[in-house]
């Protein structure tokens, strides 16, 4: 790069600007998070009233084990 180049790059913030952005993305790309809600989904089903009648300790078992995985994988 030419001096002049360089010198105009810095007069605009070029060269600080883009390493930020750099950083930025850097940053955001590998830190996403996950949220899981499968035990919403699950009480709103349509059967779900019929399943807790039905077996009630399975049902509320069932429900603690997916949210306690959820928060396993969460925390990842």
């Amino acid at each position: 790069m030419k001096a002049k180049a360089i010198t105009e790059m810095l007069a605009n913030g070029g060269l600080i600007k883009m390493p930020l952005l750099m950083l930025l993305l850097a940053m955001c790309s590998g830190c996403l998070t996950t949220k899981l809600n499968n035990t919403d989904r699950l009480i709103a089903h349509p059967q779900f009233k019929a399943a807790a009648i039905a077996a009630p300790d399975w049902t509320e078992d069932a429900l603690k084990t997916i949210a306690d995985l959820e928060r396993e994988i969460e925390a990842q």
